[in-house]
């Protein structure tokens, strides 16, 4: 019997790997998800869990099952609002490379060089 395996061992490990493989994929990709919604938690033993791990798995079901209406999108009140954001300001960029030693040329420069300015930190050698 042992002869059988001996001769063949590249074969019959060849074919394991194949069905390990098999598994594998059947165990992470397919099974657990459901066809109505494409994903789903699935905890076989929730004894172990935590209150706060128990607390979070319950919410995360609560939340799948919200359905969000696109109509609040076209309501007038919601077309009125007004967008008060505030365009950022030019803010000097960090150095080219944060590994290098300090005291390297261009540690710091301005986000806008069109004034040319240069603001310079570290030793200078």
């Amino acid at each position: 019997m042992f002869e059988i395996f001996f001769k063949n061992k590249k074969i019959i490990f060849g074919v394991l790997a194949v069905i390990l493989a098999f598994v594998a994929y059947q165990m992470l990709f397919v099974s657990g998800k459901s066809t109505d919604e494409g994903t789903s938690v699935l905890i076989e033993d929730q004894g172990d869990l935590s209150a706060e791990d128990q607390t979070t798995l319950q919410m995360l079901s609560d939340m799948q099952t919200i359905k969000l209406n696109a109509t609040v999108l076209q309501n007038p009140a919601f077309i009125s609002l007004q967008d008060f954001s505030i365009p950022l300001q030019n803010e000097p960029q960090g150095r080219r490379n944060p590994f290098a030693p300090i005291g390297t040329t261009n540690d710091i420069s301005t986000a806008d060089t069109s004034d040319k300015t240069v603001v310079k930190t570290g030793l200078t050698q």
